[in-house]
């Protein structure tokens, strides 16, 4: 995976989530934020990726993957 695909998981903020990265075709990528998700001008779902952003109350500031979550 390089530098600019995001790896799949949830990634959760109090205020904002931000990025300029590449869900790649077999993705799965959730964004959530308590104010904003910002999604920068290189920002790129691919076709066939499963990309969602929610705003709503986090308590957290880490990225979750769903590796960890099926342990």
């Amino acid at each position: 995976m390089d530098q600019t695909t995001i790896q799949d998981g949830t990634y959760k903020a109090d205020q904002t989530v931000t990025s300029d990265k590449t869900v790649p075709s077999n993705g799965d990528v959730s964004f959530k934020a308590g104010s904003e998700v910002e999604m920068g001008p290189s920002f790129e779902v691919q076709l066939g990726a499963k990309f969602e952003a929610f705003i709503e109350a986090c308590s957290t500031l880490f990225q979750e993957s769903e590796q960890e979550e099926d342990k």
